[in-house]
């Protein structure tokens, strides 16, 4: 007959697993899975964002572009030559992308980003109608949904009027007078033909008042 070992004379004694130090990092969290709904059998992994950065300095100087602007169709290459042409420096400007209100400048330090500002004239000239402002400047909001024509009656008989930018300026501007509104322009998504409606992403003066976003919904809901 097989005898089992004796039990341990000192329960207190019984080995424990250590804890870990206080200063191992903790364990990275696994990815979490979920079914896909229209795909039974395959799974879709959710990863989590990385925090933004904190005390991130923004080196972006903005040349704002009317939405009619020949630039906004020029390469960014081609951009990014032509402005570094016109400054004492090139290597202040380390890159250059369209982005919706116009055409960015990455500067390579603030101080570089300040010398382009010292020569925002010069830039104007060359680009025309713009405004050359670092990126702090402005605020940027999404508005909507907004009916993307309106009708007209000219006393015989009713047509679609499509709304434009510069009927979106004008009726925004009217009815919010303590916001300086720069810029107003449909979203890309909504310049798509088959959608009656859309949304509006609208330029503020970031120091502005401020200001509560139901005053746009109520505005373009009525």
């Amino acid at each position: 007959m097989a005898t089992r070992p004796p039990p341990p004379k000192n329960l207190l004694q019984r080995p424990t697993p250590l804890r870990p130090h206080l200063t191992d990092p903790p364990p990275t969290k696994s990815p979490r899975t979920v079914p896909l709904a229209d795909q039974p059998g395959k799974i879709r992994v959710l990863h989590a964002n990385r925090p933004a950065l904190q005390g991130a300095v923004d080196k972006r100087v903005m040349i704002r572009l009317p939405a009619d602007h020949p630039a906004r169709n020029i390469d960014p290459h081609a951009i990014r030559e032509r402005v570094r042409a016109l400054l004492p420096d090139s290597s202040w400007i380390s890159d250059v992308w369209h982005c919706p209100s116009g055409v960015t400048l990455a500067t390579s330090s603030t101080s570089n980003a300040a010398n382009v500002l010292e020569r925002a004239s010069q830039l104007q000239t060359s680009f025309g109608d713009c405004r050359v402002e670092r990126q702090e400047s402005w605020a940027t909001f999404i508005v909507g949904p907004i009916k993307k024509s309106s009708q007209r009656y000219d006393g015989e008989s009713i047509s679609l009027v499509p709304i434009t930018h510069d009927i979106l300026l004008s009726e925004l501007r009217g009815a919010i007078h303590q916001v300086p509104i720069i810029q107003c322009s449909w979203t890309r998504k909504s310049q798509e033909s088959h959608l009656d409606e859309g949304y509006v992403r609208v330029g503020v003066q970031a120091a502005a008042p401020t200001f509560s976003r139901i005053s746009y919904v109520s505005l373009v809901t009525q």
